[in-house]
């Protein structure tokens, strides 16, 4: 959990089909979690791992057809997902996240909704938010980039760093589920 407003980037690190194709580093340069490409798991999904190299979740699509619709679960726990993702008409993600800890609630009052809302036109810029609560502040980091893609004939297969703002109170496990 973040006790204080922190900052972290994160890196595109070889291909979108490599082993590790994003890290994600803190203010002092540690990476906090990596995650694999589509390609390198034997699941066909992406791994997000911690520091220490043990995998935190599986991001599965849904279909091969279906791009925008997506679960997350745990490590070898594929057919129950711990959430559920698709994207909105207007490029928006749409996150619905099963809160494992309350066992004594109903199922509708176990799911957490969070929106990861695109701003922005020529730099990418993502909030994310839970309920009215912006939780996250994602932008195209314009420090770490080597060049920017303004037009959009430069965006075919570019893969930005991107400076992550995360507030008080927010499991940093969730800004792995980002990438």
């Amino acid at each position: 959990m973040a006790e204080q407003k922190r900052h972290l980037t994160l890196y595109p690190v070889g291909s979108a089909v490599s082993e590790c194709a994003y890290s994600i580093h803190d203010e002092n340069g540690a990476v906090l979690f990596t995650v694999s490409g589509r390609r390198c798991s034997p699941h066909c999904c992406r791994e997000v791992r911690d520091q220490s190299g043990l995998p935190l979740f599986e991001i599965h699509q849904r279909s091969r057809w279906v791009r925008d619709a997506w679960t997350i679960s745990l490590p070898g726990c594929r057919t129950d997902p711990i959430a559920v993702g698709r994207r909105s008409l207007g490029g928006d993600l749409h996150l619905e996240l099963e809160n494992l800890l309350e066992v004594d609630c109903n199922v509708k009052d176990r799911n957490l909704p969070i929106d990861l809302e695109s701003h922005g036109r020529v730099l990418k810029m993502y909030d994310v938010v839970d309920g009215n609560r912006r939780i996250m502040e994602i932008k195209e980091s314009i420090r770490y980039n080597k060049k920017l893609a303004l037009l959009s004939l430069c965006q075919a297969g570019y893969r930005p760093a991107m400076d992550m703002v995360i507030m008080p109170g927010v499991d940093l496990a969730m800004v792995s589920l980002s990438t």
